[in-house]
């Protein structure tokens, strides 16, 4: 289930950066001005904001992005209205399950991973336009393309996981239904004996 949910998040987070790339390459373009670039900062501050909740999620009341510290709240901006800086208050250990007979599987996404530079870049950005400062405005677009392939590619590392989860499960079902089968036919050659006693 928390593949399930990381796997939704990072999906979400890769929408978050692509509308902060497109916003960026408008951004650069020289035909906005000031105050224009005032209002696609509204739009980027939410888009921290959102970046924030989803290295936040939950499932089942636990943190999945926060290593082994589940019940610790894993990015921590220092204000709410107007993060400057989001503090990972998480671990980098990794949570394992058993997914059959001795093969255990990461079965989470530490934050520390590609979240903080996607926080961080988005706040940059989004003082570069409220600063008006179309240079550096020229590197967001390139910062969030980096950014979302990264995202893209941590969201295929999760399906990889869960791919093995699932054989895992696979396998162990196929088994009980091999021990199924043997206890049957057992108990069917015991039933054959006593009729012939």
């Amino acid at each position: 289930a928390d593949l399930t949910v990381s796997e939704a998040s990072l999906s979400n987070l890769a929408d978050v950066v692509q509308r902060a790339r497109e916003l960026a390459v408008q951004a650069a373009n020289g035909a906005l001005d000031g105050s224009s670039r005032q209002q696609v900062a509204l739009e980027v501050s939410q888009l921290v904001t959102q970046a924030i909740a989803l290295g936040n999620t939950r499932s089942a009341g636990r943190y999945i992005f926060a290593g082994q510290k589940t019940d610790t709240q894993p990015f921590v901006p220092d204000s709410v209205v107007n993060p400057t800086v989001v503090t990972y208050a998480g671990d980098t250990n990794g949570v394992y399950r058993e997914v059959s007979q001795g093969e255990r599987v990461n079965t989470n996404v530490t934050g520390d991973r590609t979240f903080p530079g996607v926080i961080a870049d988005l706040i940059s950005f989004r003082d570069h336009l409220r600063a008006n400062n179309a240079t550096a405005l020229q590197t967001d677009a390139d910062a969030m393309g980096t950014r979302l392939d990264e995202t893209l590619e941590l969201r295929s590392e999760v399906g990889a996981k869960m791919n093995r989860v699932q054989t895992g499960i696979t396998r162990l079902e196929d088994e009980h239904t091999m021990l199924q089968t043997l206890v049957s036919n057992e108990q069917d050659v015991d039933l054959d004996r006593k009729s012939t006693l």
